[in-house]
């Protein structure tokens, strides 16, 4: 018969081993439900099968890996993915940021060129908006929305004279994003040197 002396050291042994029952209890309910067999079973097999170790880990028998190799695979394929396209959003927006840096501001009088036409339009108000700001009313779409371009861009009020043009208030006003608008001829010295100079 063997005397135990040291009851707390007994005791913490037997939490330890009823918790490692529980643990081998889940993962035989688990491989039950979901592969019909419990840990360590053995079954003839056609050498294609995953057998469920004792330790929980699944091992194709095939020499390939588990249906869970594949999905973690695939979850880490699909992560390199979506970083991919987060890095090429991230360089594109950079682009485009060092594109607006290097337009300057246009001023009201300054003459540019509409990307999406081929005409010279005359600023006419800045607006103070941006282009996600900006309600085109008639279409009920922002200046955004309808250009396709950056909401943070600013808004320009442009017209289209012509050599006919007696008074340039009767003329329509049409809403421009920045990028939309190329400076062509400024009407107030940019560069310091007296001189009206080249723009974007």
């Amino acid at each position: 018969m063997t005397i135990v002396r040291d009851h707390e050291h007994v005791a913490k042994r037997a939490e330890a081993l009823e918790r490692e029952g529980a643990k081998e209890m889940r993962l035989r309910a688990e491989a039950r439900a979901v592969a019909g067999y419990e840990p360590g079973d053995v079954e003839e097999s056609d050498g294609s099968d995953i057998i469920v170790a004792d330790d929980g880990a699944a091992v194709a028998t095939d020499g390939g890996e588990s249906e869970t190799d594949h999905a973690e695979l695939r979850e880490g394929e699909q992560r390199d993915n979506d970083n991919t396209h987060t890095a090429a959003i991230a360089d594109e927006q950079f682009a485009l940021a060092d594109e607006a840096a290097d337009r300057p501001l246009l001023d009201v009088g300054d003459q540019a060129i509409p990307t999406d036409r081929e005409a010279t339009v005359t600023v006419v108000r800045t607006t103070g908006k941006t282009a996600g700001e900006y309600v085109i009313d008639e279409i009920d779409e922002t200046v955004a929305e309808y250009n396709d371009c950056d909401p943070g861009e600013d808004v320009y009020e442009v017209v289209f004279p012509d050599r006919t043009t007696k008074d340039i208030n009767s003329l329509q006003r049409y809403p421009y994003p920045r990028s939309k608008l190329r400076l062509e001829t400024p009407i107030h010295d940019r560069d310091g040197n007296g001189n009206g100079g080249d723009g974007q």
